[in-house]
């Protein structure tokens, strides 16, 4: 995928950010290459405008809108797409992770029915080069 949306600003990577983005380029690719079970695209007039993976287990993975694209439904529409994707694959129950200070995240599944479960701290050591 050569171009990929970017809305990782308020993750929980961010201060580790060129190391962060290459987490999220090595984590995309594998999930396009088959460690997702499926990953769903949006376009806006021909262009990528977001994605969000699904895992057999039921859970979201990675989840992204364009800065083109946001505030046009294009992250509702597709979390109601993956939404649909699992239904069909029999998962009853669907989880997705988010960070707390990602308010339009927490409101976007809160629209589509998504309840918190749990509050967690992540704490991250990278090692020295």
């Amino acid at each position: 995928m050569a171009s990929r949306p970017d809305s990782r600003r308020a993750d929980r990577f961010a201060a580790f950010r060129a190391r962060a983005d290459a987490l999220y380029e090595t984590w995309i690719d594998k999930s396009c290459s088959g460690s997702a079970a499926a990953v769903l695209v949006a376009d806006v007039d021909g262009a990528p405008a977001g994605y969000v993976t699904c895992d057999a287990d039921g859970r979201i993975g990675l989840f992204a809108v364009a800065e083109h694209a946001r505030n046009r439904g294009v992250g509702a529409a597709l979390v109601a797409s993956a939404l649909r994707w699992f239904a069909a694959q029999g998962v009853d129950e669907v989880r997705v992770a988010t960070q707390g200070r990602n308010v339009a995240a927490q409101q976007l599944y809160q629209a589509a029915g998504f309840r918190t479960e749990a509050l967690k701290l992540w704490y991250h050591r990278w090692r020295r080069a």
